[in-house]
């Protein structure tokens, strides 16, 4: 029996974003976007961060697919495609993570669910495959290219403190170059590039 999808990566948001948030608010003021041009690119939104040095990195919600709502083993998908926005990102040391609850049916889709969390390496070709345990979190098998790798949450934060600031122009500039990237590779005319990040903005509490 083939492994399905049970919630779309617009779902999973609901519970990706406020458990990054949490765990990134400790050192950081959290600002999850999901950029537009002609609004958070525009004029008003350009001033948001006005003389504020930030810190960026792109997160790529994934779905687990399970053989039925009782399943142990779930499978997550890292698609090659994540790599262009990856690569453009690493060229100004921006991460590229994504992430998924190991869960297996929509009524678990709860603040109590564990999150697993890949960094992605934007000079791999091919789809990376994971198959893990929801139970311990443990993999159970991996699959495909060397695309990405699960990080812990401790290794996140090391990943993040160790990412020169910027500013909020210059962010705006990189992210507007890779959704044209992903424009380019995977495009559709009226949705645009199939998988868009959302993009947290940290500002150091410190």
């Amino acid at each position: 029996m083939p492994r399905t999808s049970f919630a779309s990566e617009r779902t999973l948001e609901y519970l990706l974003v406020p458990k990054l948030r949490a765990l990134l608010s400790h050192e950081y003021k959290v600002v999850p976007i999901y950029p537009w041009k002609q609004y958070e690119g525009n004029n008003s939104g350009k001033s948001s961060f006005n003389s504020i040095s930030i810190k960026l990195f792109a997160f790529f919600p994934r779905r687990p697919k399970v053989k039925n709502p009782f399943s142990r083993d779930i499978e997550i998908k890292i698609n090659y495609s994540l790599s262009i926005t990856s690569k453009v990102l690493s060229e100004h040391n921006i991460p590229c993570i994504a992430g998924a609850p190991l869960i297996s049916s929509l009524d678990e889709l709860e603040e109590s669910a564990c999150m697993v969390l890949f960094n992605i390496n934007g000079e791999e070709l091919g789809d990376t495959y994971f198959l893990i345990d929801k139970t311990n979190s443990e993999i159970i098998e991996k699959m495909g290219s060397s695309l990405s790798q699960i990080i812990s949450e401790d290794l996140l934060l090391d990943i993040i403190e160790g990412c020169p600031s910027m500013q909020w122009d210059e962010a705006l500039k990189v992210m507007d170059i890779a959704k044209k990237e992903a424009r380019l590779f995977d495009f559709n005319k009226l949705y645009g590039p199939r998988y868009k990040p959302i993009y947290f903005v940290l500002i150091p509490k410190k």
